[in-house]
């Protein structure tokens, strides 16, 4: 009598990502004023979702399954500038 110990996983693959960054640098009065400014878009497909719970029925607890997808998309803005300047010393404000 042969009776498996795990599941067969015939679809089985890795993650995939995909990842866009596109970023503008600004720097005005001799870069005492910094702008940044950053957008990104990534997506995921295919996640890995471990422990899934298959009914009893099945004979087995879980499974490892591909299982859905994720889009992760924003923006990012920093104005930065150095207060502050002495010969040994720099003070840097930053606001996000």
């Amino acid at each position: 009598m042969v009776v498996p110990v795990n599941l067969q996983l015939d679809h089985f693959r890795w993650e995939r990502n995909s990842q866009i960054n596109y970023g503008l640098d600004l720097f005005a009065l001799k870069n005492y004023i910094e702008l940044h400014f950053d957008v990104y878009s990534q997506k995921s497909k295919d996640l890995i979702w471990e422990n899934l719970k298959l009914p009893s029925t099945s004979g087995f607890p879980n499974i490892t399954r591909n299982w859905g997808s994720m889009d992760n998309k924003g923006w990012e803005l920093m104005l930065a500038s150095d207060v502050l300047k002495r010969i040994n010393s720099i003070l840097t404000l930053i606001s996000i």
